[in-house]
């Protein structure tokens, strides 16, 4: 799976350990850091349930988000230029 960033802002705090500590503190950037070497290793979101992403839908998107510590969250989307779609509308990750 490829990882792409909405800002550069965010795309350096996840690819910088000491920014995203510097941050968020020890904890969440530790937390960060796994999911994403996570995302990195897998083929497919599906890959993930081991981690139980939560499905939610918001302002017409489709996102999966992870608990990083308590009531922090990382939120992915799918980010094709046309994001491909299953026969009952969702977003075919």
């Amino acid at each position: 799976m490829e990882i792409a960033y909405e800002t550069l802002d965010l795309r350096k705090i996840c690819e910088q350990d000491a920014e995203a500590t510097r941050r968020f503190g020890a904890d969440i950037a530790k937390s960060l850091q796994s999911r994403l070497a996570d995302l990195d290793a897998a083929d497919s979101i599906l890959d993930l349930a081991f981690i139980c992403p939560t499905l939610i839908q918001l302002n017409n998107n489709t996102y999966y988000q992870f608990e990083l510590v308590s009531k922090i969250f990382l939120r992915i989307s799918a980010n094709h230029t046309r994001n491909p779609i299953s026969a009952d509308g969702s977003t075919n990750w």
